[in-house]
């Protein structure tokens, strides 16, 4: 794990790691901590889910993802597409995402024991949560040629103002970065919710900074939000890298 402004980066998160999630309004330190316990969740890897069934799998469903993609006229990979849409689809149900309403009052009390492990927050989950899952899986899922991130950062639409903490995946290959906000997916068919941002959405440059927001671009559909680091508890505008 990497330490940003206010958040963490991680492309690997195993189990029993102890996962920074945050703090006070009073202070910038990530003292509040989740226990990654994964294997309580669901077994990865497992003979279901390793880049080599992946594939296997996507390879069946290939022309049909390509079909759909060219008809919005979509330029993302049929295979991160494909992904994507199983890691949306497993967190969903491993978390029982889609059965069960969020209970803040309880999910932030049992946070803030600071004893809390992510099978707690079954049914109750919220973006830590389905992030850090999200992310396992793609660790194990990806092939070589695709890499994925963990987040927690803050997140805004075009008003600093409304900015909020929020955790969320970054997936990539060689030339493209994308914002894979999990827990926000497109209400339509359960999308997952891609963004195109800028390459230089990545740790050397966050890392470097306490106020720095990327726009964000969906590629499914004409609509623009923004994510990277600071503190939506202090009035400021924050720097933001607009794409071309």
């Amino acid at each position: 794990m990497k330490h940003l402004y206010r958040g963490i980066w991680a492309e690997n998160l195993n189990h029993g790691d102890s996962l920074p999630v945050g703090g006070t309004i009073f202070g910038d330190e990530l003292s509040i901590h989740l226990n990654l316990d994964f294997e309580s969740i669901i077994s990865v890897p497992s003979a279901k889910w390793n880049p080599e069934t992946i594939q296997n799998v996507y390879e069946k469903n290939e022309a049909q993802v390509k079909k759909w993609l060219s008809h919005i006229d979509c330029e993302l990979s049929p295979y991160l597409m494909f992904v994507a849409r199983s890691v949306q689809e497993s967190v969903n149900k491993n978390l029982e995402v889609e059965s069960n309403s969020v209970d803040l009052i309880k999910r932030n009390s049992l946070m803030m024991s600071n004893e809390a492990n992510l099978s707690d927050f079954v049914g109750n989950s919220a973006c830590v949560e389905r992030a850090a899952l999200g992310q396992y899986l793609l660790q194990h899922g990806l092939t070589d040629n695709y890499w994925s991130a963990y987040m927690s950062g803050v997140a805004t639409n075009e008003d600093p103002a409304l900015m909020g903490d929020h955790s969320f995946i970054l997936l990539g290959d060689s030339n493209n970065t994308y914002v894979f906000d999990i827990t926000r997916p497109i209400s339509m068919h359960n999308l997952p919710r891609i963004q195109s941002v800028s390459p230089n959405f990545n740790y050397e440059t966050l890392s470097k900074t306490k106020n720095l927001l990327f726009e964000a671009r969906e590629v499914f559909r004409p609509k623009t939000l923004f994510y990277g680091v600071g503190n939506p508890g202090l009035v400021y505008d924050p720097k933001i890298v607009k794409q071309e």
